[in-house]
């Protein structure tokens, strides 16, 4: 194994929900992508190709979860955004806080990337910092990995995201929560060693930190990678179509589905119609 591929490809760990420095949130979201992606952890399990690769941001955050009758969550991670050109964006430090109501006993530590496949949600936390997380209901959640899709709501509306989670404890009962995701300050400040928001440091105004090398590593591996820079804008639900629909809540189908190109279009050629039979030989006879 390479000195540079994350521990995770060795074990299963058990990440902190607490705010650390910026280059361990870095490596903490590298081992959980890999975990996530790996065909090695996950077989072919794992987040699709195409949904990664048509993200327009990625938040990745460890979550703890608690609840006795009543619930709450409370963790941290980072938020990175695809630059026009396919690059990514330097990260920013976040947490997440949430309630739920309903009847939940029990503790868990949840491994969360949320897949952020629309302007509307990247947007949103850009300009106000914050950003609504309306999570689906859990029933007798427990160990495994899951795939969900969930609602980001803000001041521009309301977008999906596909959540893909890896959980370790156990929680059993039925929950509906809403939880909000936050820029932290100061935990940006540290490692970027002068106030800097969200909007800049997503938006690509600053270049990624040494120490999030081993973040960069994953996010231009080939299965996030775009060969072209327009192809995060070309049909993503296509390959949520793979997915298993009992995996999948309702409101991942609700987006219509873009109509691919045909391969003349793509290939920038016109649609010529072919002279018919007829027209030939009333040429040859003329």
């Amino acid at each position: 194994m390479s000195e540079t591929e994350p521990k995770s490809r060795l074990r299963n760990p058990i990440h902190s929900p607490f705010p650390a420095s910026l280059g361990s949130e870095c490596r903490k979201a590298a081992a959980i992508i890999d975990s996530l992606i790996n065909p090695r952890i996950v077989g072919d399990g794992g987040i699709p190709g195409k949904i990664l690769k048509s993200a327009k941001a990625l938040v990745i955050c460890t979550v703890l979860h608690a609840g006795f009758l009543g619930d709450g969550r409370f963790g941290s991670g980072l938020i990175v955004a695809r630059l026009p050109d396919g690059s990514w964006s330097a990260p920013s430090a976040i947490g997440l806080m949430g309630l739920g109501g309903g009847g939940v006993i029990g503790f868990e530590l949840i491994d969360f990337v949320f897949v952020l496949n629309d302007d509307k949600a990247v947007a949103t936390f850009i300009d106000s910092a914050t950003l609504t997380v309306s999570l689906n209901c859990t029933v007798a959640a427990g160990p495994g990995r899951t795939v969900e899709a969930d609602a980001m709501i803000g001041t521009r509306g309301v977008a999906t995201a596909y959540t893909y989670s890896k959980t370790h404890g156990l929680c059993i009962g039925v929950s509906a929560e809403l939880g909000v995701l936050f820029e932290i300050p100061f935990t940006n400040k540290r490692i970027y060693e002068r106030k800097l928001k969200a909007k800049q440091l997503l938006n690509g105004d600053v270049p990624p930190p040494r120490e999030a090398d081993p973040l960069m590593r994953i996010l231009n591996s080939e299965k996030l990678r775009l060969k072209d820079p327009d192809e995060s804008s070309r049909g993503l639900e296509l390959e949520a179509c793979a997915l298993q629909p009992a995996e999948l809540s309702e409101r991942a189908m609700v987006h219509e589905l873009p109509i691919p190109p045909a391969p003349q279009e793509m290939a920038g050629g016109d649609i010529q119609e072919a002279p018919s039979t007829s027209n030939q030989n009333s040429d040859r006879r003329g």
